[in-house]
């Protein structure tokens, strides 16, 4: 069930990308080579140059004129240029270091309305001279005012390339992250004083960001209530209350990584470390759709009882109980394990079995003999004997 914001598909988000509206500007900047020991200027407002919502519009050309709806780092010594590849301007900037971002009438450089799930395609036109592949684009995705990722393309293939006096354009894609309904979208020019050296510079023009899909999540599906935890030392037993909505799965994450879904309420996140925090987030599925929303909880696992090296440490299966009971599909869930590569054999009734899907199946419910040898990688190694009544 897409969002309201579906209505944004196929339209540019970006307001002035095309650098066509300016206002007046009080005096001209001289531009400036960094040296190799300087730092680009901070974002500071007397180090920017940008539109002031008390300045009007300028009819005449003026190369200092500032681009409305965008700042702009001062060390970038920018000037509006009427070799534009449409309309009539384009932004010339130096390779000094330093970033340029749109932003509203607010001076709020998130003011982008994004819709959450869905795809989006940000492009825009290059030319130069002299000048290395550069230009790190970033988008900043919000929630309600919220930080929720920065999105940046740091890696070269993404910069603008073979920069020449040839029009080029760039074409990235980005995704907006379930909950997120603002952005903010920011272009850095890496330092580069070889450029700079040689006279090197970039024109800029026609930047666009524009919506190619509906979202895949919605306001509406809620997510799971009352998420608990029930700690172990290498496990988290989670457990939530359902959602209203009929057909539904629930997909949970650990510190940001989805690790498995599940159509019921509850769910063991295995492979954990003893002593350790982790953030837990499980989301509400339906048809393609997640809720963007999420049911959250900060938790640590128990810590080991007795040190690595002490001689009472003494693995065991917490889930055998203490009459010596088990159920039929035993989970191998371990306390006091410190290594989790250990090496560990198991004998049903003298039989060696092989564990299926971190469980041991037993044959048969009733009496029988588990042993067990456990190396851990220092050699360290015990066996143990559980005589077992299996239901």
């Amino acid at each position: 069930m897409p969002t309201a914001l579906a209505a944004q598909v196929g339209q540019n988000i970006i307001p002035n990308g095309s650098f066509e509206e300016y206002a007046a500007t009080a005096s001209a900047p001289r531009h400036h080579v960094r040296a190799d020991h300087e730092e680009a200027d901070t974002d500071d407002d007397e180090n920017e140059d940008g539109d002031d919502e008390n300045d009007k519009p300028s009819g005449d050309f003026d190369p200092y004129a500032k681009p409305l709806y965008w700042y702009i780092n001062a060390s970038l010594f920018s000037t509006r240029v009427t070799d534009a590849h449409s309309g009539k301007f384009a932004l010339k900037l130096y390779p000094n270091g330093g970033s340029f971002f749109t932003r509203d009438k607010e001076f709020n450089p998130y003011h982008l309305k994004v819709e959450a799930g869905a795809e989006y395609r940000l492009t825009y036109w290059y030319k130069g001279q002299k000048m290395a592949p550069n230009m790190v684009v970033t988008v900043d995705w919000l929630r309600g005012g919220t930080h929720l990722k920065k999105d940046a393309r740091e890696n070269k293939a993404d910069y603008a390339t073979n920069i020449s006096d040839q029009w080029q354009q760039k074409v990235l894609t980005f995704t907006a992250p379930a909950g997120a309904d603002h952005a903010g979208v920011g272009l850095y020019l890496n330092y580069d004083s070889e450029a700079n050296e040689k006279g090197g510079f970039i024109v800029i023009d026609d930047i666009e960001m524009v919506q190619t899909s509906a979202g895949n999540t919605d306001d509406r599906l809620a997510p799971p209530e009352n998420l608990k935890a029930k700690t172990q030392q290498r496990e988290l037993e989670l457990s939530w209350l359902p959602t209203a909505e009929p057909e539904v799965s629930y997909e949970v994450k650990v510190n940001g990584k989805a690790v498995g879904t599940t159509t019921g309420t509850n769910f063991v996140v295995t492979q954990l470390a003893p002593g350790t925090s982790y953030n837990i987030e499980v989301v509400t599925l339906k048809n393609n759709t997640r809720s963007a929303k999420a049911a959250t909880l900060s938790t640590s696992t128990e810590a080991l009882t007795h040190a690595v090296n002490d001689e009472n440490r003494i693995p065991y299966l917490y889930k055998v109980r203490e009459n010596g009971t088990c159920p039929r599909a035993l989970p191998l869930f371990w306390k006091e394990l410190a290594d989790a590569n250990a090496k560990i054999t198991y004998w049903v009734d003298d039989q060696q079995q092989e564990p299926t899907d971190g469980r041991l199946l037993f044959p048969k419910s009733g009496e029988h003999f588990l042993h067990i040898l456990i190396v851990e990688s220092d050699g360290r190694e015990w066996e143990l004997d559980y005589q077992l009544n299996v239901d």
